[in-house]
């Protein structure tokens, strides 16, 4: 019989409480596991930016118990709030498959300062 490494986390108390007690579950596994390119690419483009700033305001507003979590999953696993975050809404960040190349090469191009630009540039 094969012993199953997911951790079972007993968790109860208000979003952030919740959130820390996963994220200090998870802490380890976030340390050991090295960032996909998938995580690079969206921390990259995203980290930062406008957009993103504005998806969490919108987050707060209308899920505030779910950012609160979000925020208590981040401080448990010794991780910056923007990471988790971002990590949470990648979803909603990606572009979809029918996107040209072109757009996507745009998309894709490193901003500095809130600004799209070649790299280099």
């Amino acid at each position: 019989m094969s012993r199953n490494s997911i951790p079972r986390v007993c968790a109860k108390g208000d979003a952030f409480s919740i959130g820390f007690a996963l994220g200090r579950a998870s802490a380890g596994f976030l340390e050991r596991t090295p960032r996909s390119e998938q995580q690079r690419a969206l921390d990259d483009r995203w980290r930062g930016s406008d957009y993103l700033k504005t998806l969490e305001s919108a987050a707060r507003a209308a899920y505030p118990r779910y950012v609160r979590e979000i925020e208590g999953i981040a401080e448990g696993a010794g991780q910056d709030f923007e990471m988790v975050f971002l990590w949470t809404c990648r979803g909603d960040l990606q572009l979809p498959e029918n996107v040209s190349s072109a757009a996507k090469a745009v998309a894709a191009e490193p901003r500095r300062g809130g600004v799209l630009c070649k790299s280099g540039g």
